[in-house]
């Protein structure tokens, strides 16, 4: 099975670009939208309106992601027998 090589240079080029962004963005804003995510994943709210203030104000992929996995933890299967 071929397994996808991405090249160094490539990978440089986006951490830097992610750098980039989180520079320019308002960290402020950015942290704000962030933990009222975090907050709002806690109880029963409807959490697509908070995804999207969250990348309209610039925050990553993996930034969403992650405080969704502090609140909620991360699925392991099951390995049975």
């Amino acid at each position: 099975i071929p397994i996808l090589r991405v090249d160094e240079q490539i990978e440089r080029d986006q951490v830097e670009r992610v750098r980039s962004l989180r520079d320019r963005r308002d960290g402020a804003k950015a942290e704000a939208c962030i933990n009222a995510l975090g907050s709002a994943a806690s109880g029963t709210e409807n959490l697509v309106p908070l995804i999207l203030e969250c990348v309209e104000a610039h925050v990553t992929v993996g930034e969403i992601s992650n405080k969704l996995r502090s609140i909620w933890g991360e699925y392991r299967e099951a390995v049975t027998v």
